[in-house]
């Protein structure tokens, strides 16, 4: 909740997971502060300046860690949904639909 009392988008997410009982995984990529509630690590650090070359140093390395992570979790599950957000709004939210064949 904001100051002002407006839900924040990552207050309704969690709303409705809660309320609809569906397991999620938090998942850290590289933020500055790592969220307080149970989080797996992926190794990322976070992000400097893009324009000044290389913002993520291991980048391909945390993709790879994650792309992992999503092919262990998909093997105990019929769906699996990954959604990416970025801190402060920059962007919006991205949610990605995965299905076993």
């Amino acid at each position: 909740m904001t100051p002002d009392g407006i839900p924040t988008p990552a207050l309704i997410t969690m709303s409705a997971l809660k309320l609809a009982d569906i397991p999620f995984l938090v998942v850290n990529a590289g933020l500055k502060v790592p969220p307080k509630t149970p989080f797996v690590d992926v190794g990322g650090v976070f992000g400097r300046d893009i324009r000044c070359g290389k913002a993520v140093e291991n980048a391909r390395e945390v993709f790879q860690r994650a792309y992992q992570l999503g092919l262990q979790l998909s093997k105990v599950v019929d769906y699996l949904v990954v959604g990416r957000a970025f801190p402060a709004g920059r962007r919006p939210p991205s949610l990605y639909f995965l299905q076993q064949e």
